[in-house]
């Protein structure tokens, strides 16, 4: 099976707009893109690099598989098929469903917030900085017992 090319459906650089938005959304590299789903990294960035190169059928399922997308938004966006045929509409084939765009912002938001806990709690444990003799304690200071006078 190879990659069709329909005029409005697949256009240049498809693909790789596709992977990035699938990289960003999952926080990849292209290395680590590549180790998920068992791909040379080269391959990767070949994908990149030469807007006519699509993935093998390989690559789409296991694309499908480790990220949750539909085989049918995989092969669209690889060039295999268009959405009419496979009876989709064109305008729904979206790297981010609304539902796994509010849990993304969702996840970023609780990540966010427990960071700023943690700093506000790694300042409140801080030592306020003051004079260095504060931090000592008190000197004790020996007198000398008076010795008798020699007149």
């Amino acid at each position: 099976m190879s990659p069709r090319t329909t005029s409005n459906e697949v256009t240049a650089g498809q693909w790789p707009r596709y992977i990035n938005a699938l990289m960003e959304l999952h926080e990849l590299s292209q290395r680590q893109m590549a180790a998920e789903i068992g791909l040379n990294p080269s391959t990767i960035t070949l994908w990149f690099n030469d807007a006519g190169r699509t993935p093998d059928r390989k690559a789409v399922r296991a694309i499908a598989e480790k990220f949750g997308r539909p085989i049918s938004e995989v092969l669209i966006k690889a060039g295999y098929a268009t959405a009419e045929e496979l009876g989709m509409s064109a305008d729904r084939i979206d790297p981010l469903t609304d539902a796994e765009l509010i849990q993304t912002l969702r996840e970023r938001l609780d990540r966010l917030r427990a960071l700023e806990r943690q700093a506000a709690d790694n300042a409140a444990h801080e030592p306020t900085t003051s004079h260095p003799a504060a931090d000592q304690p008190p000197k004790t200071v020996k007198t000398r017992r008076a010795l008798p006078r020699r007149d």
